[in-house]
């Protein structure tokens, strides 16, 4: 039996849709909810053992505001 099953499906059922009702930036802009996706899958091939759990989507929510905060202030300056 394969106990990584329960946590994917609650991952799936559970994890994400709360997060996602939670910040809905996600679903009314697909580009950005494609870049999280990006950074969690990042995560994952990085740390094989990471738990699919709402403080990984945290994190990589918190990494994707950075990165566009560094985008925009480049910006600014060009």
């Amino acid at each position: 039996m394969n106990s990584a099953a329960p946590a994917e499906d609650e991952w799936l059922t559970v994890t994400v849709p709360a997060f996602l009702a939670a910040h809905p930036i996600y679903t009314k802009c697909p580009t950005l909810a494609l870049l999280l996706d990006a950074l969690v899958r990042e995560c994952e091939e990085q740390q094989p053992d990471i738990r699919l759990d709402a403080a990984l989507l945290r994190a990589s929510h918190e990494r994707l505001v950075s990165q566009a905060r560094i985008l925009i202030s480049a910006s600014d300056r060009t």
